[in-house]
């Protein structure tokens, strides 16, 4: 059979459609011939199986409630089948007739996944509008990322549709969720074959999915829909540090490369001290997009290097204004682009982020960390802290993200003063994380969100990008929705830890760890990139 699959991609969604077609051509009905008919603003030619169709730039949310009335004017005489999706999505595994293809007659359509939400809040409630759901009397809720079927069934939809859009624009009239309340409207009429959730999978759930068809990527909403066209847009970018042995330059280059491998445009700065960098090739230097001396300030207070305190530097040091810091003995396993991480901080406008491990509420006897029980911040702390905030967010040092907003700003430099605080002996508690003897910054930054009164929201606090050594870690999913990177995050054997004041997470654990990055980098290798494998070493900093 013939497939026409129609795309949209104007403006800033173009972005997206080079790793949906590569997964559309891999993944999606292989054994029939398919072509795209892609609606787009941009010129750029993709291949004979892509028609490029022109469509008009329009203001949110004429796009996608205008949807319709293209989907009529395509030439699609001669297809068998029909289906529509949204482009910022990927295809991660075969999708075959049995799933997709319905009898005539019928469509199929994506059960949201948010579907357990209150009914009120996903059908248009309206009554006056073309859209109207009855809440009480429909129970489920459908996606609009993927539908379709036999073309004239196909055709049919888009028909009622765009008539029932254009009887309600003439009356101002426009549906809470646009395209998508419409749809809802006619499979209420017309009940299509449900597919899973799986279908259409959040790319940013805090679950991870095993059996996920198609991932639906995050993305702030507010630019890639011309909300904010006055606002420049910012510079994102990763920054690495390498300081003291070489093995820490060569273990930044490692993770550069794995994260050049799944994205290519990942930009990546390293600060390092010059010991750092010595082992390292052309073609290592090459992964990063530049090589700076650490400032000093950052590392030292008077004659006397904290190399974690680095970290705390992020918003001032860093020359993009979106920034991640990662440990450098980690590496990026997804195939997931770098990207995706930046997307999703900016579609819920957090100022900061990264590893959140817990979030407990600033109270006389609080418990800062679920590992230390004993820690009361009220109590413990002299001098006493004040905090605004309600909230203290337990940020981990393996993954930090700052922007350069005034909020990010307040809360990193706060922690700075509270790292030297606690190193010149200003501030002391009865208990506190060390690394090597020294003030941990992960305490520090997690202390200076109550602080400052920072206000994340419920999603970002949910979003743990690293593994940081599990019993229950079998194997990286290379499209996963929950971990990307990989950390060994210490010392493979505890004896290595003794002798330098570190720590062991588990050496059967660590040594689990240790096999995926290795076998990772040897994936790598294959691909031409210059790695160097994860080695026992003790460093002493």
């Amino acid at each position: 059979m013939n497939v026409a699959i129609i795309v949209i991609a104007t403006g800033a969604y173009i972005k997206f459609f080079k790793k949906l077609k590569q997964s559309l051509d891999k993944y999606f009905l292989p054994a029939h011939q398919k072509t795209i008919f892609l609606l787009t603003d941009h010129t750029q030619e993709w291949g004979k199986d892509v028609v490029r169709c022109p469509a008009l730039k329009l203001p949110w949310p004429l796009p996608t409630l205008l949807r319709f009335d293209r989907f009529l004017e395509l030439p699609l005489d001669g297809y068998d089948l029909v289906y529509y999706l949204d482009v910022d999505q990927e295809v991660v595994a075969t999708i075959t007739d049995e799933e997709v293809v319905p009898m005539k007659g019928q469509l199929v359509g994506v059960t949201h996944p948010y579907n357990h939400m209150p009914k009120e809040h996903m059908f248009e409630t309206n009554p006056n509008s073309t859209a109207y759901c009855n809440p009480e009397t429909n129970s489920t809720y459908y996606h609009a990322n993927f539908f379709g079927g036999h073309r004239e069934d196909f055709l049919r939809l888009s028909q009622v549709c765009a008539a029932n859009i254009a009887t309600d624009l003439v009356s101002s009239r426009i549906a809470r969720w646009h395209d998508e309340s419409h749809l809802n409207k006619y499979f209420s009429m017309h009940p299509p074959k449900a597919l899973p959730r799986t279908f259409g999978y959040p790319s940013f759930e805090s679950e991870d999915c095993p059996d996920k068809k198609i991932l639906h990527y995050a993305k702030d909403q507010d630019s890639m829909r011309a909300y904010r066209d006055a606002k420049k847009p910012g510079s994102r970018g990763v920054v690495l540090l390498a300081a003291g042995n070489p093995c820490y330059g060569e273990y930044a280059a490692n993770l550069a490369a794995s994260m050049l491998d799944s994205d290519p445009s990942v930009k990546i700065t390293l600060f390092c001290t010059p010991s750092a960098i010595t082992t390292l090739n052309e073609q290592q230097k090459g992964y990063f997009e530049q090589i700076k001396d650490v400032p000093r300030h950052c590392l030292y207070i008077g004659d006397k290097p904290y190399y974690n305190r680095f970290k705390l530097f992020l918003p001032e040091v860093s020359p993009y204004d979106e920034s991640y810091c990662f440990d450098v003995d980690s590496l990026w396993m997804s195939k997931l682009p770098v990207s995706m991480m930046f997307d999703f901080m900016s579609a819920w406008h957090s100022p900061i982020g990264g590893q959140c491990e817990a979030v407990v509420e600033v109270k006389e006897g609080a418990e800062i960390f679920k590992e230390i029980k004993t820690l009361r911040p009220l109590e413990d702390f002299h001098p006493p802290l004040q905090f605004k905030g309600t909230h203290f967010y337990q940020l981990h040092g393996q993954c930090l993200y700052a922007t350069k907003t005034e909020v990010a700003r307040q809360v990193y430099a706060q922690a700075v003063r509270l790292f030297d605080a606690m190193a010149e002996d200003k501030l002391t508690c009865k208990l506190y994380w060390v690394w090597h003897g020294q003030p941990i910054e992960e305490l520090c930054i997690t202390l200076a969100t109550a602080m400052v009164g920072v206000n994340l929201y419920e999603k970002v606090t949910q979003f743990a990008p690293v593994s940081v050594q599990s019993e229950a870690l079998d194997r990286f999913d290379p499209f996963s929705t929950r971990r990307f990177v990989l950390s060994i995050n210490g010392y493979p054997t505890h004896e290595e830890a003794g002798k330098v004041a570190g720590y062991c997470m588990g050496e059967e654990v660590t040594a689990k760890y240790i096999a995926h990055y290795n076998n990772r980098v040897a994936e790598l290798q294959a691909k031409g990139f210059t790695m160097v494998p994860y080695k026992s070493k003790i460093v002493e900093l």
